[in-house]
């Protein structure tokens, strides 16, 4: 999907792209909870299909909840008990 995240816990952003439009938002982590603001994105348009992913993503992730770290992979948890994976780059 092209979808990319840099999660900087300790400067407390997130920030990455989402498909057509880059973007970031606050981040606050709390053992294995996470707190995700609003994001905000440039506002390129791309191609239909790409915008709806990248509208579905941006809309989701504020409602991160929890994650797990294993190896080289990001497993985050909504609130809705749907997930989302991310793997560290060049793996």
């Amino acid at each position: 999907s092209g979808i990319t995240a840099q999660f900087d816990v300790w400067g407390g952003r997130l920030s990455g792209f989402a498909g057509c439009n880059n973007y970031s938002a606050g981040l606050r982590v709390a053992g294995d909870q996470i707190q995700v603001s609003q994001p905000v994105s440039t506002r390129k348009a791309c191609p239909g299909g790409i915008m709806e992913l990248e509208r579905e993503y941006l809309e989701r992730i504020p409602s991160v909840t929890a994650f797990v770290v294993t190896a080289d992979r990001l497993e985050l948890s909504l609130a809705d008990g749907s997930g989302m994976e991310f793997r560290a780059a060049g793996r």
